[in-house]
């Protein structure tokens, strides 16, 4: 599309458009890097509270879920996005340092839970994750949301 489109589409005019991003590309990866860094720093806020293990996986779980429920259209432009390669290529070493980060964190909260392989447990809650949100986006409504969360969240429980 174009930057004109976008800037209509926007409401704003495509001068203050350039004014702040230099292409379309450009406007793409500030909308990418600041999906990644206010989910990662609202995330990362419940992983530093002092709570048992299996609190912060409720907490992080509910976080997520509310993010994705409130704005469902960005998280399905953010997903469609991700599943392209070709446009995110030139943000991988990022994207891939903040999941590894992410995989550590979880890892250790897994360890803390007393997980016989709590990287593997740490792989399997993030794609059990990302399965529950690719799931609510593509059925909406039609989808058990809470439940399915609840559920997830009941699973983690000592």
């Amino acid at each position: 599309t174009s930057i004109s489109a976008i800037a209509r589409v926007a409401g704003v005019s495509k001068g203050l458009l350039y004014n702040y991003y230099d292409s379309k590309e450009d406007l793409l990866d500030s909308l990418i890097d600041h999906a990644i860094d206010d989910n990662s720093e609202e995330i990362e806020v419940f992983l530093q509270l002092a709570l048992p293990p299996h609190e912060k996986i409720k907490a992080v779980t509910e976080a997520a879920v509310q993010m994705v429920v409130s704005d469902p259209s960005y998280w399905k432009l953010l997903t469609a996005l991700a599943l392209q390669q070709d446009v995110i290529a030139h943000l991988k070493e990022g994207l891939d340092k903040k999941k590894a980060e992410m995989i550590r964190t979880a890892t250790v909260i897994f360890e803390q839970m007393g997980y016989t392989d709590p990287e593997k447990e740490a792989y399997l809650y993030g794609a059990t994750m990302d399965g529950l949100m690719l799931q609510y986006l593509s059925l909406g409504g039609q989808y058990p949301m809470e439940e399915m969360s609840n559920y997830l969240i009941e699973k983690y429980k000592p």
